[in-house]
């Protein structure tokens, strides 16, 4: 029944769409873009459920305003760029999220894509009470994402994972075992991303304690090459690329704990899908 339906609704869009409109053709869907949805971009809803901000480019600077879901009135300036500085300048960013108390706010620039999904970029965190600016690092890094507290920032680069504390002003290395074509932590690899449409491979625990991430080794897994045009000579890329029959990455799962400093690997070979049975409980390695 459910498919006769998805056929009818499909059938009536079709002859909707030719009916004084000509008919249905693959210029008017990839190229006019005639018949894509339409959506509504630039805001965020904020945690009271019933506000939310919007950003506007003034002369050099930004700012952001809260609004009245139901009638669209400005309650307030939730924060302007141009008393937040970077080398005496107002900041730039060109994504912000807030943190779980809307105290904190985490900006973003210079994005450099690595997959579809994924890049790298610089961080900053601004605290709207103290008027405090910290950049989490001095290179770009990936998926930097605050502990609830909102007192650490978690982060991935040259494929280790990190967190940044806020109070200490310090940077603390969780992986050190992270190598290009090899050891991925913290991420997922070139499959996982294209085919599952994930990418961050870490999770803070609620209360901000413990980090569980992904530890992927792709070390036998076979290499795909590619020339990257764009300038007079082309770049030749190299990553781990399994084709069908080919090995895939072997993958774990750890826990973090922040306050020993050390990493729990969580056997999850005993974990069976639901459809085999019941869940078998996990077994732990010893810190």
């Amino acid at each position: 029944m459910r498919n006769i339906l998805s056929l009818l609704f499909l059938t009536l869009s079709i002859a909707n769409a030719n009916a004084g409109n000509g008919l249905l053709s693959l210029e008017k869907i990839w190229y006019s873009r005639e018949y894509s949805p339409k959506m509504v971009a630039g805001f965020k809803y904020l945690k009271d459920g019933k506000s939310y901000c919007k950003t506007e480019d003034l002369d050099g600077y930004k700012i952001c305003k809260q609004f009245d879901v139901a009638t669209g009135t400005e309650m307030a300036v939730l924060f302007s760029t141009q008393n937040i500085l970077v080398d005496q300048k107002p900041i730039q960013f060109e994504s912000f999220q807030f943190s779980a108390d809307e105290q904190l706010v985490m900006f973003s620039n210079g994005f450099e894509s690595v997959y579809r999904h994924s890049g790298k970029s610089n961080v900053w965190v601004y605290n709207l009470k103290s008027k405090v600016l910290q950049k989490i690092s001095d290179r770009k890094i990936m998926y930097a994402t605050l502990n609830s507290a909102g007192n650490k920032v978690a982060f991935v680069s040259d494929n280790n994972l990190f967190y940044y504390d806020m109070l200490k002003n310090k940077t603390v290395q969780v992986t050190k075992d992270g190598k290009k074509n090899s050891i991925i932590n913290g991420a997922v690899d070139w499959v996982y991303e294209e085919e599952f449409t994930m990418s961050r491979g870490f999770e803070w625990s609620p209360d901000g304690n413990y980090l569980a991430y992904y530890r992927f080794d792709e070390t036998e897994v076979p290499e795909f090459g590619m020339d990257l045009y764009g300038s007079l000579y082309p770049n030749r890329e190299v990553w781990k690329y399994p084709k069908a029959g080919e090995p895939n990455s072997k993958v774990q799962v750890f826990i973090h704990a922040l306050s020993k400093g050390k990493s729990m690997h969580c056997n999850t070979e005993d974990i069976l899908p639901a459809v085999y049975g019941p869940i078998m409980p996990n077994k732990y390695d010893h810190y």
